[in-house]
């Protein structure tokens, strides 16, 4: 644990500075474990819900990256601190205000259809983040496409370099493939053995590439805040690709920009904090949002790639599980929503239309509508006792249905209880099980949370479960799913039945009224 004076010291300044002993190192706020640049050094990170900082931006644009630290060179499993004012002066004041300005006011350029949807998307703000020694973080302008993905920054750049045509922009364009290539060779090695080696050339492919890495990082390997510490003398992008495939956003952030290096597409790691900005109503247009301030605590700190899609420039890239999800389609929804009703509205008034063509008394009218008056008196009765017993079956098919999930249920956790011809596949069944359980009883899982973490914390709260084996249960299904073990001995089986049914007994217990049906049922 980091004492109280290394923490005030280190714990939320972001500076870069590093923990001066090996003990310091062992546990640290994730403010620390990120600011530095350091990756796989400590064992653990961990939140404090400690203040930060405040972040003040646009409201309802998503999520929201402030960026504190930015690292180019990656030596000894660190990122260094990278500043240049060529960054300010290529990126934000001569290659792309101009241009953005112009394309948000719709001067200047001419743009077809296709064209003008994207332009529609695009808005300029301003963002900056004052930590809470008083740094202030952030740039004259930001640049974003409202639920944009890749492809739509690449459509962008396409757009820029068709209507902007200025050496400073280009010059910038040739630094940043000059810049932001390096790798070791030890690191391209591995890189080449797990993913082949690339050379990448045209911005369709590179997106397509960038997509792909960020999907497999995300579906192979596991988010944990216990990774433990990088044996000492081993690149951390090689133990965590090849060995332990588990960590946390430095981590991935770190691969994620050391595989992309190694395909040809300029990359840079940061880090700094993520605020989910929306408040309820979505983005329009820049000029209709509203700036807000956000308080920022430790538990939002992060890391993140940067990648340079050519022609437009900077693109984030997130390849940590749970975060960098493709922004909300909420104003497509309400569009398609808003269509439908129109529809709807429009088919109720041609119907109101027909009904009211004409209302004149004709003869024979009044007595048409005492026979159909009539008519549906005697057939009222009828109707009556159709629709009830109509319900009724409808409530006996119901029962049946539910009896026999019912049956189905049990006779499953049965089968699932059983130690015989057990495998992975079974084993992380009786800890969805497990998990369901513990959920019943108020100990749901969050996501992004590890699963050590998970029980331990479980079992702080509760003695009872503590005393029935769950943490050695459940290190012993994640040794199966996520380590080198192939099989489990008969005993730790039984073990693990045991505790699962104990632990069952138990939430039936605590279950009150209905919730006990549900623990049965699960």
């Amino acid at each position: 644990m980091v004492t109280d004076v290394v923490y005030d010291r280190f714990g939320i300044d972001l500076q870069g500075n590093k923990s001066e002993t090996e003990d310091d190192k062992a546990r640290v706020n994730a403010t620390v474990g990120i600011g530095n640049g350091d990756v796989g050094q400590v064992d653990e990170v961990y939140y404090g819900n400690v203040y930060a900082g405040e972040l003040n931006t646009m409201s309802d644009i998503g999520i929201a990256y402030a960026r504190v630290f930015m690292g180019r060179d990656f030596k000894n499993n660190s990122w260094q601190r990278w500043s240049d004012t060529r960054e300010t002066q290529y990126v934000y004041e001569n290659a792309v205000s101009e241009f953005a300005l112009n394309l948000v006011k719709r001067k200047v350029y001419t743009l077809d259809e296709d064209e003008q949807l994207l332009a529609g998307r695009f808005f300029y703000y301003q963002q900056t983040f004052r930590s809470k020694d008083g740094n202030v973080y952030g740039s004259s302008l930001d640049y974003r496409i409202a639920r944009g993905s890749l492809e739509d920054y690449s459509h962008m750049g396409q757009l820029m370099k068709k209507y902007r045509n200025s050496a400073i922009v280009n010059s910038y364009e040739s630094y940043a493939h000059g810049q932001y290539l390096d790798v070791s060779e030890d690191d391209r090695i591995v890189v080449a053995e797990l993913f082949g080696k690339r050379n990448l050339q045209t911005v369709d492919e590179k997106v397509e590439y960038i997509q792909k890495i960020v999907s497999y990082l995300k579906d192979n390997y596991t988010y944990t805040l216990k990774p433990g510490r990088v044996p000492e003398g081993k690149s951390v992008v090689e133990y965590f690709l090849r060995e332990s495939k588990r960590g946390y956003c430095t981590y991935f952030a770190t691969s994620a920009a050391v595989i992309l290096r190694c395909a040809g597409i300029p990359a840079r790691y940061c880090a700094g904090y993520t605020v989910n900005t929306n408040t309820g109503a979505y983005y329009t247009d820049g000029q209709s949002n509203k700036y807000m301030k956000y308080d920022v605590y430790d538990n939002a700190a992060h890391a993140w790639v940067e990648a340079y899609i050519d022609g437009y420039g900077w693109v984030i890239v997130d390849a940590t599980p749970g975060y960098g999800e493709v922004e909300d389609t909420e104003q497509s929804s309400t569009q398609d929503e808003s269509e439908r009703q129109s529809q709807s509205d429009n088919s109720n008034s041609s119907v109101d239309e027909n009904m009211t063509v004409d209302d004149t008394d004709e003869p024979g009218t009044e007595s048409t509508a005492q026979e159909a008056v009539s008519d549906t008196d005697s057939f009222s009765g009828e109707i009556h006792i159709n629709s009830v017993l109509i319900v009724v079956c409808t409530a006996m098919l119901a029962v049946l249905i539910l009896i026999a999930m019912a049956a189905i249920r049990i006779v499953s956790r049965i089968h699932l209880l059983r130690s015989s011809s057990v495998d992975e596949v079974k084993l992380m069944k009786m800890y969805s099980y497990l998990e369901k359980l513990l959920a019943c009883m108020g100990y749901k899982r969050e996501p992004g949370i590890d699963y050590e973490e998970y029980i331990l914390e479980i079992t702080a709260q509760d003695a009872n479960l503590k005393n029935m084996g769950l943490e050695k249960a459940v290190q012993t299904i994640l040794a199966v799913r996520f380590g080198n073990v192939k099989c489990v001995d008969k005993a730790d089986i039984t073990g693990i039945i045991n505790t699962i049914r104990q632990v069952r007994s138990y939430a039936l217990k605590k279950a009150r009224g209905l919730k006990k049906l549900v623990v049965c049922l699960i």
